[in-house]
């Protein structure tokens, strides 16, 4: 089911930029959910499949935000800051801007914005695996998510005739969603 969504007005999330060696970058790394490679990062956000595997791809000068339950997840230095404005230490308040968002529901047919995903993007849809319902490749390595989440799409690119030419997207776990966004439609 597509949906127009919002984020909930005036929502503040706490976040990080990566490679100012502060106290909470520390402790992402000390605990896993943050690796230093070199040019950049790896995070661990509740949507890698296991901890063998990379970790989504982030660098010097990104973000990372803290979801509800203290999860890490990266945001590209452009976007946080066009999305963001601080409000003190490591507190930030989002902008809300409608978006277009892609539930599983049952019988219902996939959107044309979501067969472009599996068609164009890698975008694999599991339909006899709960946990792993959704496959991929997004930052640099392959998320995972359940039948439950979200799609969230940041970007829908379309022609003069209204044909699709490019998406951004990511999944969104229900549990944050609900948290997180509002449903417009």
């Amino acid at each position: 089911m597509m949906m127009r969504v919002k984020k909930k007005s005036g929502k503040i999330v706490q976040a990080i930029q990566l490679g100012k060696k502060e106290m909470l970058e520390e402790q992402l790394i000390t605990e896993g959910k943050l690796r230093y490679v070199g040019d950049g990062y790896e995070v661990f956000s509740r949507e890698i499949l296991n901890r063998e595997q990379k970790g989504e791809r982030a660098y010097i000068g990104d973000y990372v935000k803290f979801d509800e339950a203290g999860c890490p997840y990266p945001n590209t230095k452009e976007f946080f800051e066009k999305n963001h404005h601080q409000i003190g230490k490591n507190l930030y308040e989002q902008y809300s801007i409608p978006l277009w968002a892609w539930k599983f529901v049952d019988s219902e047919e996939w959107s044309e914005e979501v067969r472009f995903l599996v068609e164009k993007k890698g975008l694999l849809i599991n339909e006899s695996d709960y946990k792993e319902y959704m496959k991929a490749p997004l930052w640099g390595t392959v998320l995972a998510a359940n039948k439950d989440a979200v799609i969230i799409f940041y970007k829908i690119e379309r022609d003069k005739k209204g044909e699709i030419l490019d998406e951004e997207f990511n999944f969104c776990a229900w549990e944050e969603f609900q948290k997180t966004y509002d449903v417009l439609d």
